[in-house]
């Protein structure tokens, strides 16, 4: 995605778009989803191993699994919500400072032209 982006850029703006992209990815795609996710993988086994939880009845297997699918099932709110965010904070302040422009017809379009000051 950010080699895509980068070969796709104007060609001043290359080496910005590159930086943009994986100041962007490196937080929104995998470090605050990773951490996000991790607590809510440790808030399931927490409940799973409470004696007295509402987890109390489930079968064994089923208390195995469950922070498991606490986690594949956080992805979907998780990720789009982080990303989101990410974007709304770093276009107008990163991507401005580096001289880019996002036109979102569809999601991340690339940056365009340089701004015309």
């Amino acid at each position: 995605d950010i080699y895509t982006r980068y070969d796709d850029a104007p060609e001043g703006l290359k080496t910005n778009t590159a930086m943009y992209w994986t100041a962007f990815h490196i937080p929104a795609s995998l470090i605050i989803p990773a951490a996000i996710i991790h607590q809510v993988v440790h808030f399931t086994d927490k409940v799973v191993q409470n004696p007295k939880g509402i987890a109390k009845s489930w079968p064994p297997r089923v208390k195995a699994v469950a922070p498991v699918a606490a986690a594949l099932l956080s992805i979907i709110p998780v990720v789009p919500t982080v990303d989101y965010v990410a974007e709304a904070v770093m276009e107008p302040t990163l991507g401005s400072y580096l001289g880019l422009e996002f036109h979102h017809h569809h999601h991340h379009d690339q940056p365009s032209k340089p701004k015309e000051s």
